[in-house]
């Protein structure tokens, strides 16, 4: 989808995104961070929620197959 890429490299160049899911159905995007925040992202140009989870950077992160649970990891 050109909007998730967009938004990818977007994230990637004004944030300090660390990781990065797909939802299943390509409908959001989860981006982890260097300051421990995770960002939902869907169809709009700013994030729609943003979690502040983690002390340290994101390290990996998986967006379970039913879409109701997200999985992070922090080191």
């Amino acid at each position: 989808n050109f909007f998730f890429n967009f938004l990818l490299i977007f994230s990637i160049a004004v944030f300090p995104l660390h990781s990065f899911a797909l939802s299943h159905d390509d409908s959001f995007i989860v981006s982890g961070h260097l300051d421990g925040t995770i960002k939902f992202w869907s169809s709009n140009e700013k994030p729609e929620k943003i979690f502040d989870l983690h002390d340290d950077k994101i390290t990996s992160m998986e967006i379970l197959k039913n879409e109701n649970l997200l999985l992070s990891i922090s080191k």
